[in-house]
């Protein structure tokens, strides 16, 4: 896609942050008013099985769709269809754990999707490196294919039940955005909600300009060539970290039978993590704070989701919950670039990052404690 950004005035990197924007910003709406329909929708195959499909089969197309894409406009609509429809397909299926898993065993089922999230990302990122050098446009196609082979046969192997006799009231538009702010008018939702807003926030405050931190704010400060190939080294320290908390940390709160210690201390110590850089702006301390970080949110992320699983009312509404929990995620990532931006450039210099971060981790570990029908 970089080469055709080439063909136009407005810079390879301006282009890029302007697709990604919209797909960002689209996915944040889509997930709560998929997870709303699919709460409501009567059918033989189960209430999130016509979505998965249906997601899964057009997001294909879309895929197809960015091979033919020669322009930012038609680049810019392929992938906001990709985004809808792919989320139209994962939001229902992350509602099934919800759905048929018992209580006692949510955080071990986060464990099982946590980790298949985390190898799926790092596959899915090396896979397409090799896959572009190989056929280059032609990944799309693998890609769409792999996702529509793999969901067809969760839903043949792993089937729901019917959904027929399922009792729900007649749509009503006014009714149907409003349900949006239910789950908010509980406390402790609310308060798990707005944690991970901030938990987000300041994580992706960090992570916004990591390449440039390799040239502007360690000692000694790195060549642009330098930095280019540390970059991706330094994203993957954390890794085994988080794969790691993540196989153990959602079992072992299930084993014990409580959420928010881990919650809290996995925040305390991201928050901790990223006050290192502050005080030694050197490429150690960046490793080092790079392998606590993820160690920290890799159990951070397999406890929260089943945290909010536990903190919902009505499991009947799970789709709708946790695609607002899924809107505070991507809405904390999408604040935290933003924010980070503008201190920057309001004071010069990239230490501001790491003093506001850390308070803003801080907080989102305090911000769990009023929590009340969970432990």
């Amino acid at each position: 896609m970089l080469g055709i950004y080439t063909r136009f005035e407005a810079s390879r990197a301006q282009s890029l942050s302007i697709v990604t924007a919209i797909g960002v910003g689209v996915t944040m709406l889509v997930q709560p008013i998929i997870g709303v329909l699919s709460d409501r929708t009567r059918s033989r195959f189960g209430r999130r099985a016509p979505w998965m499909a249906a997601g899964a089969a057009a997001g294909a197309v879309a895929m197809v769709g960015l091979y033919y894409s020669t322009t930012i406009a038609l680049i810019v609509l392929m992938w906001v269809a990709v985004q809808v429809l792919y989320n139209m397909a994962g939001g229902p299926l992350n509602a099934t754990v919800a759905d048929r898993v018992p209580a006692e065993k949510i955080g071990t089922a986060s464990t099982i999707t946590g980790m298949a999230g985390m190898l799926g990302g790092v596959i899915g990122g090396i896979g397409a490196g090799m896959l572009f050098g190989l056929i280059q446009l032609n990944t799309y196609f693998v890609f769409g294919g792999l996702i529509t082979v793999s969901l067809a046969l969760f839903l043949v192997f792993a089937p729901d039940r019917s959904s027929r006799d399922l009792d729900v009231e007649p749509l009503k538009l006014r009714r149907f955005f409003a349900s949006f702010l239910i789950p908010l008018k509980d406390a402790d939702y609310r308060w798990v909600w707005i944690g991970k807003v901030a938990m987000m926030c300041g994580y992706s405050i960090t992570t916004a300009f990591s390449f440039f931190m390799l040239q502007s704010y360690v000692q000694p400060a790195l060549s642009a060539a330098q930095a280019t190939a540390l970059a991706p080294v330094m994203g993957l320290v954390g890794i085994p970290g988080t794969i790691l908390a993540i196989s153990v940390v959602g079992k072992w709160s299930d084993k014990v039978g409580r959420r928010k210690p881990f919650v809290f201390w996995s925040s305390i110590l991201l928050g901790a993590s990223l006050l290192i850089p502050l005080f030694s702006p050197t490429i150690p301390a960046l490793i080092v704070q790079g392998v606590l970080a993820g160690t920290a949110f890799g159990a951070y992320m397999v406890v929260d989701q089943a945290l909010f699983i536990d903190v919902i009312e009505d499991k009947r509404n799970a789709g709708r919950d946790l695609g607002m929990s899924s809107l505070g995620g991507n809405l904390g990532q999408a604040l935290g670039p933003v924010l980070a931006g503008q201190l920057v450039a309001l004071f010069g210099g990239y230490g501001v990052v790491w003093i506001v971060a850390a308070p803003v981790v801080l907080i989102a570990a305090i911000l769990i404690l009023p929590v009340k029908r969970v432990r």
